[in-house]
């Protein structure tokens, strides 16, 4: 017997945009919303027991809570009238991890100037530029980068949620990680310009990369460990999109923080520890950890497609459990979200792959494509407004047909692939004088629902 499930989209990032839907009216307070369902394939009774639970609204009063069971046919509504308008607020989350390691290069800098841009830069190169640049001239060359500094100068970027106090001098740290990943500055030239006024003071520079094909970039991945930030580092070869080798330091990384005053974190950038290679020709792309039960995902790209690498925490050392092919061929992807029983991976063309552990062991459990609508943009990404459950036995993905509308999309899948997807169309769609008019729109309750122009921070939530 197949367990029961309720798939709930009115969660936030399924509340999304103004949506044209028809104009309902009440009668004494009580009027059913209508679901009628549209086979696309396989047989209906895949999704027997599976509820959607759709919640909406009309000008933030009305207020519709709708249960609609699959094999039964009949939805379920619950109606109520706010005096005031209701507004919802965006559902507390923890900030994902984000770290990022780049080069140091300094675009352009005009002393004085009121709207020059700085970035860090490689000072001794144009120092001797500067050099051979004689007084109320503009002069440019092109310099190899290797003849100064055989690796790159990098500097951090990271958000994790909370702030983070470095310990110590940053520079002298950025210098640290300069050497401890040791990005080789290879065959790479930069093109200087160098302008001095007649007095012989510099009013303005330019530094810009040369394109040779060979330019490269760090590529990273992080997640928050509770205790420390782990990143996964590789280079990306910025013409091809492919991996690039230049003997550097890769892998997967570990900086420890301890916990300062406040929402402070103490970090020493220099306690850095590698804790684990993975194979050439991968790029990380994305990273996310399961503390409850102690693993540590990532995915990756590769020449022949896409992997999973999935890891054991043993104190705070990954240790590896599985390399799972999720993907062939080429792809854009979308990102991976760990849902009850497994993790969910994405791409741009609609695919998806389902990674469960069973009896100790993680694999694929089924890869597919989710339907698309008639009405869907064409290159539309899978969508984010989307519902899923694993029971084990059967994978149920749901997702509202477009931005712009409460019908939903559903798709049921075995461990073999998809056994019935179908449409449910929902009543309050039907009504095409309000598809341009948000006032007589129905919507879907959550706090980005509405129409794009309105500031839903002006109320708070609840009647």
């Amino acid at each position: 017997m197949k367990k029961s499930l309720i798939l709930w989209l009115f969660l936030a990032v399924l509340a999304v945009c103004s949506l044209p839907v028809a104009l309902l009216f009440t009668d004494s307070g009580k009027e059913g919303i209508l679901i009628r369902e549209e086979v696309l394939s396989g047989d209906p009774a895949e999704a027997e027991g599976i509820v959607l639970r759709l919640p909406s609204h009309w000008g933030r009063r009305l207020l519709w809570d709708t249960e609609y069971t699959i094999g039964e046919g009949v939805a379920e509504s619950s109606f109520s009238f706010s005096p005031r308008q209701v507004f919802w607020r965006s559902p507390e989350e923890k900030e994902q991890a984000f770290f990022q390691i780049r080069r140091q290069i300094m675009e352009q800098y005009a002393p004085g100037a009121a709207d020059f841009r700085w970035e860090y830069g490689p000072y001794e190169i144009i120092g001797d530029v500067a050099q051979r640049t004689g007084d109320g001239e503009i002069h440019t060359e092109v310099v190899r980068i290797g003849d100064y500094s055989p690796y790159y100068p990098l500097e951090l970027l990271m958000s994790t949620g909370f702030s983070i106090e470095y310990e110590g001098d940053y520079m002298q740290d950025c210098d640290y990680l300069s050497g401890f990943f040791h990005i080789q500055t290879a065959e790479d030239r930069a093109e200087v310009t160098v302008e001095k006024n007649i007095r012989g003071e510099i009013t303005r520079v330019e530094y810009l990369s040369v394109e040779s094909g060979e330019a490269v970039e760090p590529v990273t991945a992080a997640a928050d460990g509770g205790r420390g930030i782990y990143i996964a580092y590789g280079l990306r070869n910025e013409s091809t999109g492919e991996f690039a080798d230049r003997g550097q330091n890769r892998g997967i990384f570990y900086f420890p923080y301890e916990a300062g005053e406040k929402a402070f974190r103490k970090m020493d950038l220099t306690q850095v520890r590698k804790l684990q290679d993975f194979p050439d020709q991968v790029i990380p792309l994305e990273m996310l950890i399961d503390q409850e039960n102690g693993m540590l995902f990532l995915a990756a790209e590769e020449r022949e497609g896409f992997r999973l690498f999935a890891y054991r925490l043993e104190g705070e050392v990954p240790v590896p459990a599985a390399q799972i092919p999720v993907k062939e061929g080429w792809g854009i992807f979308c990102g991976m979200q760990a849902e009850k029983g497994g993790i969910l991976l994405t791409w741009q063309d609609n695919s998806f792959s389902f990674v469960a552990e069973q009896e100790g062991l993680w694999r694929e459990w089924c890869r597919g494509t989710f339907p698309k609508s008639e009405s869907s943009p064409e290159g539309q990404f899978f969508p984010e407004e989307q519902a899923c459950f694993f029971d084990g036995e059967r994978l149920t993905l749901a997702a509202y047909e477009n931005w712009y509308s409460l019908n939903v999309l559903l798709a049921v899948y075995d461990g073999e692939g998809q056994t019935y997807s179908g449409r449910y169309v929902h009543s309050g769609n039907e009504n095409r004088d309000a598809e341009y008019d948000p006032a007589g729109r129905i919507l879907p309750q959550g706090y980005r629902a509405g129409h794009p122009l309105l500031n839903f921070d002006e109320a708070d939530p609840g009647r």
